[in-house]
């Protein structure tokens, strides 16, 4: 079964501000054999992550970057495309999401 892992980049992949270290890349690599991985980043643009990370690993076809705070997500299939990009926050949310984090 494959299955998707989510990573926060900075202080989780790499030191904030710094490109993935090479034991990282060959982890993400193994696991990227036989699952997805999204890789998620608060101020890291789509340039940093394939200088930083997908330009170090071999085959990077299940691979999503989520850049500026996963508001833009981007997808190779078979060339990196957006496939989703957040324009503005939907305030009629605002109320059930609030509700959510005050659940026991």
């Amino acid at each position: 079964m494959t299955k998707l892992f989510i990573f926060d980049y900075d202080n989780t992949i790499a030191h904030r501000k710094s490109p993935a270290s090479p034991e990282i890349i060959s982890s993400l690599v193994r696991l990227q054999e036989n699952h997805d991985i999204a890789v998620l980043t608060g101020d890291r643009t789509y340039k940093q992550f394939k200088d930083w990370v997908v330009k170090k690993m071999p085959k990077s076809n299940n691979i999503l970057l989520c850049t500026e705070y996963g508001n833009i997500v981007y997808r190779k299939d078979p060339c990196w495309t957006k496939i989703y990009h957040a324009t503005k926050f939907n305030t009629s949310y605002k109320g059930e999401i609030l509700q959510l984090w005050e659940r026991p």
